[in-house]
C-alpha cells in the first residue's frame, strides 16, 4: 500500500468515525427534551455560574451536578460555552480566578469592562486625568521644594520602600559594598590626611567621596598618584580596595541579579503554565455532557470558540479540533484539551507546494529559470557573494584610508569610482537572479533578503543622484551594512540575531524602564540646577579648567554644556554620567556653584543606574544563556533554527463538505470551489511564530511533567473533576498518539511541542507518546 493511500485511508476513517459521532450528537440534542426529564443526554455535565439567577451568595468554583438552571438546554450550553472561554482567556491572561463572574447578572458587567474598546476608552480617560493629576503634582511638588528643600523631598518613605522592595537580593551585596567601602575610607583617613599635598583624603567626608569615584576608575591613577609619591607601598591600598569592590563585590552582584532573574523567569514559566492548565479544567467541565463527562464533541468545542476565538471560521474551528483530537476518536478528552492554547495559535491555509513559479512558461524559458535556480540554491554561490563583499570592504576601507591621508576636504573628493559601480551592479545582478530563482514571494520571505534589497536599492539611488548633487553621495556609505551579511554564516551569530528577535519585547521593556529612570532623575536635575551657568565656573576648583570658555585654554573642554536646562540636555548629562568617564568633574562642578550635598543627586544617580544596568545585563545573559542551553537540548532537531513552527492537516471531501456546510458568503464558496479541484485529501498547513514561550516548553520538556503532577495533586480533591481523567493524569497526561499527515521531507514534517515525538518517523510504522501539558 503506498504513502498516499495510508493518508487517504486514515482521514477517511477519521472522518467517518467523526461524523458518526455528530450524527449521535445531533440525535441526542433533538431529543434533549426528553432527556433532560431523564437527567442523561445532551445536557451538560454541569452547569457554569453564569447560568444561576444572582442569590448574593458568593461565589462559587461551579455548581453542582443535579442542579438544573431554570432555563433551556441551549440557553444552559450558550452559558458554558462562554464562561468556559471566559475561564481560558482568565489562563491566558493569567488573571485569578477570584474574579471570575459569579452569576448571570455579573456577566455583562464583566463582558463590557474585559473588552478591548473600553480598554481603550478607559486608558484615553484614565491618561487625561493622570496627566491633570500629575501636571497638579508637579506644581506642588515645585512650591514644596522651594518652600521645604531638598532633604525633605528625599524623606518620602513609600517610594523609598517600594525602591527597596524591586531590588532584595541587591541590597545584601551593597551592603557588604558599602561596608567595605566605610572601612576604607576610614583606614585612608588615617594613613593619607597627614600628606599635605593629598587633596583626596583631606576629610573622611572627602575620602569617601574620593573612594567613591575611584569604584568607577573614573580617578584612577590620579587619586593614588599623591600617596604613592610618598611611599610606593601606599598602591597596595588602592590595588586591594579595587581588587575587593570592583572586581569580586561588582561582579558578585551581577551573579546575584542573573541567578535571581533566571529563577524568577522559571518560576513566573511554571506559574503560567499551571494556571493554564487549571483553566483548562475549569473550562473543560463546562463542555462535557452528562451522557459523556469525560469528553468533549465537536459542536460544543465549537461553541466554545465562538466566544474564545469569535473570528474563527467553521473550517479552521474543524482543523483545531482535529489537530487536537491526536487520538482520532472524533471526541476530545481532557488531555488533548490542554493544548487548546498552542493549537489554537495555528494560522491555517491550503497547503502549497513548493514548486517552482515558472513551471507554466514555455520551455527555453523554464529551462534558463530552472539553471538560475539551481545556482542560487548552490551554496558556493552564497560563498562567492561573500567574498565579494569582503573585497568590497576592503576597497572601501582602504580608499578611505587614502583620502585621509591626503589632506583634503572630503567634500573635495567625493565622486563616484568604477569599483563602486561594478560592485552596486553585482549587488543589483545578485538580487534580479535571487528574484528569478526564488521567485518573489520566497525572496522577500527572508528578512535579510529584504536587507539587502533596501541597502542596493538605496546604493543606486545614491550613485544616480550624485551625478546631480553631491549631498546624496553619503546614501554610497550604506554600503558598509552589508557587511552584517557575514553573520549568516556563522551559527553563534546567527543564534544573536533570533534571540534578538523573539525578544524584542522584553528588550523593549528593559530600556522603558532606563528611560523612566532618566526621566525621573532628569527632572529632579532640572529642578535642583538648570538655574545655574557653568560657563566660567569652578574659578579656584581642581575642575576650573574643564569649564573655561575665555579663549586663555589650548582646549576647550565644552563641559559647560553638560547641564540641566531642559529634559533633553538632561538627558545627554546623565548619559554621561551612567558612562563614567570623568563623571565627577561635573558632580565636582556643581558642587562647587552649589554646596556639598549636591554629590548626593550624582552618586545616588550612579548607585540606582548600577542597579537598573545590572538587571538589563542579567537579562541579557538570561536571554543568550538560554538559548544556548536550548540550542543544545534540541541539537539533532533540523528545525530549531525556524522562525514559525509548521503543522498540516489532510482532510477528505466529506470533511470537506462538513466544513463548508452552510457557508454563504462569496469568498467561502470559492475557497470550496479551489479546494474540491485538489484530487483525493486536502492538505492545510497551520503556522505560528515560535515564540519564547515555544522555547520554553521545549527547553523544560524534562521538568514539565513534575510541576504538572504537583499542580494537579493540589487539585484532585476539587469537586466534579471527572474520574477518568484523573487517572490519566496520574500518568503524566502520556497518551499514545499519531502523526497526523505523512510528510514527503523533513522540512514539511510538523516539529514537536515538546520534544517526545519524532518528527522523521513514519506514520506507517511509527507510534509515539507526547506529553501534553
Amino acid at each position: 500500500m503506498s504513502e498516499a493511500e495510508v493518508v487517504r485511508n486514515r482521514s477517511e476513517s477519521f472522518a467517518s468515525l467523526f461524523l458518526s459521532s455528530e450524527d449521535n450528537q445531533s440525535t441526542h440534542a433533538s431529543a434533549s427534551t426528553d432527556s433532560v426529564r431523564d437527567g442523561d443526554g445532551d445536557v451538560p455535565n454541569e452547569y457554569g455560574n453564569t447560568s444561576m439567577e444572582s442569590d448574593n451568595s458568593e461565589y462559587q468554583e461551579l455548581q453542582d451536578q443535579v442542579q438544573t438552571p431554570p432555563i433551556c438546554t441551549s440557553n444552559s450550553w450558550e452559558m458554558n460555552y462562554h464562561e468556559a472561554a471566559i475561564f481560558l482567556e482568565e489562563g491566558e491572561n493569567n488573571d485569578k480566578f477570584n474574579s471570575h463572574p459569579r452569576d448571570r447578572d455579573a456577566l455583562p458587567a464583566y463582558i463590557v469592562t474585559h473588552n478591548h474598546w473600553f480598554y481603550s476608552l478607559d486608558l484615553w480617560v484614565h491618561g487625561s486625568i493622570e496627566l491633570f493629576g500629575l501636571f497638579l503634582l508637579g506644581i506642588s511638588i515645585v512650591m514644596q521644594l522651594r518652600w521645604l528643600g531638598f532633604r525633605t523631598f528625599l524623606q518620602h518613605k513609600r517610594s523609598m520602600v517600594k525602591i527597596l522592595q524591586s531590588v532584595p537580593p541587591i541590597l545584601e551585596v551593597l551592603g557588604i559594598l558599602f561596608f567595605v567601602l566605610i572601612i576604607f575610607t576610614t583606614l585612608g583617613f588615617y594613613f593619607f590626611s597627614p600628606n599635605q599635598q593629598n587633596p583626596y583624603f583631606t576629610t573622611f567626608q572627602q575620602g569617601f567621596v574620593s573612594l567613591y569615584v575611584l569604584l568607577t576608575t573614573a580617578n584612577f591613577p590620579d587619586v593614588m598618584m599623591p600617596a604613592y609619591a610618598k611611599n610606593p607601598w601606599s598602591a597596595a591600598f588602592f590595588i586591594a580596595f579595587l581588587a575587593i569592590n570592583l572586581y569580586f563585590l561588582m561582579n558578585l552582584m551581577l551573579a546575584v541579579v542573573f541567578v535571581v532573574f533566571s529563577d524568577i523567569e522559571k518560576d513566573k514559566f511554571r506559574k503560567l503554565l499551571v494556571h493554564k492548565r487549571r483553566a483548562c479544567q475549569y473550562s473543560f467541565r463546562l463542555l462535557v455532557t452528562r451522557s459523556q463527562p469525560t469528553h468533549i464533541p465537536f459542536r460544543h468545542f465549537q461553541g466554545l470558540l465562538k466566544f474564545f476565538r469569535p473570528h474563527t471560521s467553521h473550517r479552521d474551528s474543524y482543523l483545531i479540533f482535529k489537530a487536537l483530537n491526536r487520538s482520532e476518536s472524533g471526541l476530545l478528552s481532557l488531555t488533548e484539551f490542554y493544548n487548546i492554547y498552542e493549537i489554537c495559535g495555528f494560522k491555517w491555509r491550503p497547503y502549497e507546494p513548493p514548486e517552482p513559479w515558472f513551471n507554466d512558461l514555455p520551455d527555453p524559458l523554464r529551462g534558463a529559470c530552472y539553471l538560475i535556480r539551481r545556482l542560487v540554491i548552490w551554496r558556493w554561490f552564497n560563498f562567492f557573494v561573500y567574498a565579494v563583499i569582503v573585497v568590497n570592504a576592503l576597497t572601501l576601507l582602504v580608499s578611505t584610508i587614502l583620502l585621509s591621508a591626503s589632506g583634503q576636504p572630503i567634500t573635495h573628493d567625493l565622486h563616484v569610482t568604477w569599483d563602486q559601480i561594478i560592485f552596486v551592479a553585482f549587488y543589483g545582478m545578485e538580487a534580479i537572479i535571487k528574484m528569478i530563482g526564488l521567485g518573489f514571494k520566497r525572496y522577500f520571505y527572508s528578512g535579510w533578503n529584504i536587507y539587502d534589497f533596501i541597502v542596493t536599492v538605496l546604493s543606486m539611488s545614491g550613485i544616480i543622484a550624485e551625478q546631480f548633487d553631491n549631498s546624496f553621495f553619503y546614501v554610497v556609505i550604506l554600503r558598509p551594512l552589508r557587511l552584517l551579511r557575514l553573520f549568516r554564516m556563522r551559527k553563534r551569530y546567527r543564534d544573536v540575531f533570533q534571540t534578538l528577535v523573539i525578544l524584542t519585547p522584553r528588550v523593549i521593556s528593559a530600556i522603558v524602564v532606563i528611560i523612566i529612570t532618566y526621566y525621573f532623575f532628569a527632572i529632579i536635575g532640572m529642578e535642583m540646577f538648570s538655574k545655574y551657568d557653568m560657563k566660567n565656573c569652578c574659578v579656584n576648583t581642581t575642575v576650573e579648567q574643564f569649564y573655561k570658555d575665555d579663549n586663555t585654554t589650548v582646549y576647550v573642554n565644552y563641559y559647560y554644556l553638560n547641564n540641566f536646562d531642559n529634559i533633553f540636555i538632561a538627558g545627554v548629562t546623565l548619559f554621561e554620567l551612567t558612562v563614567v568617564n570623568n563623571w565627577f568633574i561635573i558632580m565636582e562642578g556643581y558642587a562647587a556653584v552649589t554646596n556639598e550635598w549636591s554629590r548626593l543627586y550624582f552618586m545616588l544617580f550612579y548607585l540606582v543606574m548600577m542597579v537598573v544596568m545590572s538587571v538589563v545585563v542579567a537579562f541579557i545573559l538570561e536571554a543568550f544563556t538560554f538559548r544556548m542551553e536550548y540550542n543544545q537540548t534540541v541539537q539533532g532537531d533540523k528545525d530549531r533554527d525556524e522562525e514559525n513552527v509548521f503543522i498540516s492537516m489532510d482532510l477528505t471531501k466529506e470533511e470537506l463538505r462538513f466544513v463548508y456546510s452552510g457557508a454563504v458568503d462569496t469568498p467561502t464558496l470559492q475557497q470550496y470551489a479551489r479546494d474540491l479541484e485538489t484530487q483525493g485529501v486536502v492538505r492545510y498547513e497551520g503556522m505560528r511564530r515560535r515564540t519564547r514561550d515555544v522555547l520554553q516548553r521545549r527547553m523544560y520538556q524534562e521538568e514539565i511533567p513534575g510541576w504538572l503532577v504537583e499542580a494537579d495533586r493540589e487539585y484532585q480533591d476539587s469537586p466534579g473533576l471527572p474520574a477518568p481523567q484523573a487517572v490519566i493524569r496520574q500518568h503524566t497526561d502520556s497518551v499514545p498518539i499519531s502523526s497526523p499527515s505523512v510528510h514527503e521531507t523533513s522540512q514539511q514534517t510538523p516539529p514537536s511541542f515538546y520534544g517526545a515525538l519524532n518528527p522523521n518517523t513514519s506514520t506507517e510504522t511509527q507510534r509515539n507518546e507526547i506529553s501534553f501539558c
